[in-house]
């Protein structure tokens, strides 16, 4: 999802130097925008992104003076939904054994080993075994 907030305006207790002050970052992550005009900070992170960020704000009244003011944004891992493999429909015989190998991927690679099947609405007579996922 998307991060977006305003950066509070500013003032300068010098007050001929208020029409000149612009707002400034720096420490953008990758894909991170901010308008200086709008004071809009707006970044959508992508999966590989979680961790910790420290942006810097500044807000320079264009006579040596500079604020700043430092943000923490913490993107949060996210679990992602495996995915099952595409089976096909199937037709067997009468006192025929249909037997089908279930696969898939978790695009997570540190959940690849935690994959396990269940099967649901099962025919009478019909099993399931987990283990070898057939």
């Amino acid at each position: 999802s998307t991060l977006t907030f305003e950066i509070p305006e500013g003032s300068d207790p010098d007050k001929e130097d208020h029409s000149r002050l612009k707002y400034l970052a720096e420490n953008l992550p990758q894909g991170a925008e901010f308008d200086s005009t709008a004071r809009v900070f707006s970044w959508t992170p992508t999966y590989a992104q979680s961790g910790m960020y420290i942006i810097d704000f500044l807000l320079d009244d264009g006579a040596g003076g500079i604020d700043r003011e430092p943000v923490t944004v913490t993107v949060n891992h996210v679990d992602r939904k495996p995915e099952i493999d595409p089976i096909s429909d199937k037709e067997i015989d009468e006192n025929q054994t249909l037997t089908i190998v279930l696969s898939g991927t978790d695009p997570d690679e540190e959940d690849q080993d935690k994959i396990s099947f269940v099967m649901e609405n099962l025919p009478d007579g019909a099993e399931f075994d987990a283990t070898n996922q057939k």
